[in-house]
């Protein structure tokens, strides 16, 4: 199964256990991001 995600103004493509690297984004550690 794989997830098409939009982060950074990009598409990525992501399966589960994938680590996916975006740009610098505002937030907290621990914070939730939505992509």
């Amino acid at each position: 199964m794989y997830a098409i995600v939009r982060a950074g103004g990009r598409q990525e493509k992501v399966s589960v256990g994938d680590v996916l690297i975006i740009d610098k984004v505002s937030g907290e550690a621990g914070d939730a991001v939505e992509l």
